[in-house]
Order: C-alpha cells, then sequence, then structure tokens
C-alpha cells in the first residue's frame, strides 16, 4: 500500500485511527507515515523533509509539550480535539486530549459501545496495554470498532479534518476548517 508521508500520526493506534477515518472519507488515501512518539513527529515536520511543504501531525496532548507545538495556534477545539495550525508554514497538529486510548473509551462509552463486542478491554489500563503495541496499527478488531464509532461526533470531525486537509494540501481554507472542528 501507498504510503502518505505527510501524515504523521505517533503512536500505534494513532495510526490505525487515522488510517481508518481517512480510508472511509478518501478511499484511495495511502496509510499514514507512523512515527515513534511526538518528537518525531514535530522533528519531522520542524526541520525533516517535509519542514517546507505540507505536512499533519497526530499527538496526544502530552504532559511536556515539545517546542515545535508552540509555534502553533489553536484553530477549534472539541472536548478530545484540538486542530492547530502552524503560524507560517502549511502545518497543522491534531492534538488528542489527553490520548488517543482515552479518547476512544470515551467516544465508545458515549456511543453505548461495548468494547468487549470487538475482543477489546473497557478498562483504560488494559486498553493502554494493547494500544502500545505494534500490532495496534493494524488490529482488525480496532478497526471495526473504530468504523462502528464513525458516527460520534469527533469522530466525524477527525475524519472530516483529515479529509479535507488530504484533499486540500495547499488549497486549504482556514474558515472551513474552523466549521468543520466547531460544528
Amino acid at each position: 500500500m501507498r504510503m502518505e508521508f505527510d501524515i504523521l500520526p505517533e503512536c500505534y493506534v494513532d495510526t490505525n485511527v487515522v488510517a481508518t477515518m481517512l480510508a472511509l472519507e478518501v478511499p484511495s488515501a495511502g496509510m499514514p507515515n507512523h512515527c515513534m512518539g511526538c518528537n518525531k513527529v514535530c522533528g519531522s515536520m520542524s526541520s525533516g523533509k517535509l519542514s517546507d511543504s505540507f505536512a499533519l501531525g497526530i499527538i496526544d496532548n502530552d504532559k511536556m509539550e515539545h517546542s515545535y507545538v508552540q509555534e502553533f495556534g489553536v484553530v477549534g477545539a472539541k472536548e478530545h480535539i484540538q486542530l492547530l495550525k502552524h503560524k507560517c508554514r502549511r502545518h497543522f497538529i491534531i492534538r488528542i486530549n489527553p490520548a488517543m486510548d482515552k479518547f476512544i473509551l470515551d467516544v465508545a462509552e458515549r456511543q453505548g459501545v461495548r468494547m468487549s463486542d470487538y475482543g477489546l478491554p473497557g478498562r483504560l489500563k488494559d486498553f493502554t496495554k494493547l494500544t502500545k503495541d505494534a500490532n495496534a496499527k493494524d488490529d482488525a478488531n480496532m478497526k471495526r470498532l473504530f468504523k462502528k464509532l464513525k458516527g460520534d461526533v469527533e469522530m466525524k470531525t477527525l475524519r472530516l479534518v483529515l479529509a479535507y486537509l488530504y484533499n486540500n494540501k495547499y488549497s486549504y481554507d482556514l474558515d472551513v476548517l474552523k466549521n468543520i472542528v466547531n460544528q
């Protein structure tokens, strides 16, 4: 499968969520470029091959914020999702609060979805252990769960932001993005 080198999720589960949500909106999209951690995402964006082109990072709201993130402003936010735009570059960050595993569990609870129906644990500690494993990047049970959760307001926001930025890398409109996030 083709790689989307400019879409940079930081964790294994983030890669799965982004790939699943993006494929629902843009079936021709390739696999996101998994980076191991926020430092790698921000490093690839700030000083790597993507420094002068479009880039979209997907990171958790870590206790220790990477210095590059301080160069971004908020476009819009929901309970778990914050869209950030670099002040000068064509760089965006989707920051998940507090982290993707908690976001997924909260969405499942809000939607009345039992994690056990997907062969997944419902306790944060147990689910987090699974999401940190390299297999989470392609886990079929997680993909089925994410597809079930696609109608949630925040999952819809994530899907639409990913699709809009994928399709408008160099011609995006910040007002359109604000409307997507603030719906």
